[in-house]
């Protein structure tokens, strides 16, 4: 897709840090960190600042994490496992967002 891709974080605060120093166009992120720290929570302190779109990834229903996410900016959610074209449109789709 000719991204740069960040490092892969497995805390909330590693991804915090990361976020706010690589200040990266697009996020793709786990819905569920390692450290049982989740994207909405850290999506919340990062838009304070950074209106930076984001792509949820999760396991869990859908409608769910849509309805716990439905107050981030420029977000959208996709289930694993997802294909490479639906990965692609998903960033076209949340980046066209931030532009408008």
């Amino acid at each position: 897709m000719g991204h740069e891709v960040a490092p892969i974080c497995r805390s909330g605060e590693e991804a915090i840090r990361e976020i706010f120093d690589k200040r990266p166009d697009c996020i793709l992120m786990d819905y569920f960190l390692e450290d049982d720290t989740n994207g909405r929570d850290i999506m919340l302190k990062v838009q304070k600042q950074l209106q930076t779109p984001v792509i949820f990834i999760t396991g869990q229903p859908l409608h769910i994490i849509r309805f716990e996410t439905k107050e981030i900016k420029h977000s959208t959610c996709m289930s694993k496992p997802f294909f490479y074209h639906d990965l692609k449109k998903a960033i076209e789709n949340v980046t066209r967002q931030t532009c408008r």
